[in-house]
């Protein structure tokens, strides 16, 4: 009978927890050159996707699910190789992982691009979801708890990145 109370406690403490936790997505900060978005981590993934089908080549994104249940594009502006890209990549998703609030910066705006391809993503949490044409390209990703990736380097404190935070 104890295993059952402890049990049941268990279950409702999870549950009040995860009710206490919740998604969210909000533009932080921008002005006409750079953005600033905070989301909670369901919210965000990175990934490394090969550039071409010629050279080994590497691309490293950051997709953002927007509040309108789209996926924002956060490319890195230079090719790397698959190496560099999947450091860069692997830490990115540390750093969600171990964060509440994500914090990714980007220059420009999300005004939609009607040249960019409309592809799918399946979204962890939220299965296939599109993208809507917003691409804001990369700056760097951090947490509240001071750990980043910078469009250059990674994780090296401090995540100071000129011109940011937005005033």
């Amino acid at each position: 009978m104890a295993n059952l109370k402890v049990s049941s406690l268990t279950i409702l403490t999870l549950a009040f927890l995860s009710g206490c936790s919740s998604s969210f997505f909000k533009v932080k900060a921008q002005d006409e050159l750079r953005m600033e978005l905070e989301v909670s981590p369901d919210r965000v993934f990175a990934v490394c996707e090969k550039a071409s089908d010629e050279a080994e080549i590497y691309m490293f994104i950051v997709n953002v699910l927007d509040d309108h249940g789209f996926v924002i594009f956060v490319p890195q502006s230079n090719v790397l190789d698959k190496e560099t890209c999947m450091e860069r990549s692997n830490g990115a998703n540390e750093i969600i992982a171990s964060g509440k609030i994500i914090t990714i910066r980007g220059s420009g705006d999300l005004k939609p691009d009607p040249r960019t391809e409309v592809h799918e993503v399946n979204f962890p949490n939220y299965g296939i979801r599109k993208t809507n044409q917003q691409i804001l390209p990369f700056l760097s990703i951090s947490n509240e708890r001071g750990r980043c990736v910078l469009q250059w380097q990674a994780d090296f404190p401090p995540c100071g990145l000129e011109g940011f935070p937005i005033k």
